[in-house]
C-alpha cells in the first residue's frame, strides 16, 4: 500500500493544510503540488478556491507530495489556471487539503471552513463546464 500524502493535523488547534501549486509556463504542463501544514492563528498567506465538484467520472491525475493523486477534472482545470509561471501559489481547496477518506478529520475541519474562507486573501469561485478549454476551442 502506498504511503498517504496526508500527515496528521490538529483541527482543534486551528491547523489546516494548504496546497502549494508548483509553477508552470504552459496550461498543459503537468500539475505538481505539495501540502503544507498551517495554523490559522498565525495568519498564513493563501487564497481559497471554491468550485463545483462536477461529475465524479471526470478524473485528472496530479502529483501531490511526489505521489500520483486523483482529483476531479474541474478542480485540476482550475488549479492549472491559477498557477503562476514562476514560483508556487498557496491555495486552500477543500477536496485536496482535507483528507476526504478520514471522517474524523472532515468533522474536525468543517467548523474551520468559515474562518478559512474569511482569512483567505481572496477566494476564487469557479464553475467549469468544459475543463481546460475556452469558448471556441475543441478537443484534439
Amino acid at each position: 500500500m502506498a504511503a498517504s500524502v496526508y500527515s496528521h493535523i490538529r483541527s482543534a488547534e486551528g491547523e489546516i493544510r494548504l496546497l502549494a501549486i508548483g509553477p508552470a509556463k504552459n496550461l498543459e504542463d503537468p500539475l505538481f503540488c505539495y501540502l503544507q501544514p498551517a495554523h490559522l492563528a498565525l495568519l498564513p498567506r493563501y487564497e481559497a478556491l471554491s468550485y463545483t465538484w462536477g461529475s465524479p467520472g471526470l478524473i485528472s491525475n496530479i502529483l501531490l507530495n511526489g505521489q500520483p493523486f486523483s482529483i476531479q477534472e474541474n478542480a485540476a482545470a482550475a488549479l492549472r489556471r491559477l498557477r503562476h509561471p514562476h514560483g508556487a501559489r498557496r491555495v486552500w481547496v477543500d477536496a485536496i487539503c482535507i483528507n476526504q477518506e478520514d471522517v474524523h478529520e472532515k468533522e474536525g475541519q468543517l467548523p474551520l471552513m468559515r474562518k478559512i474562507y474569511e482569512e483567505a486573501e481572496q477566494t476564487f469561485t469557479v464553475q467549469l463546464v468544459s475543463p481546460c478549454r475556452g469558448r471556441g476551442e475543441s478537443r484534439a
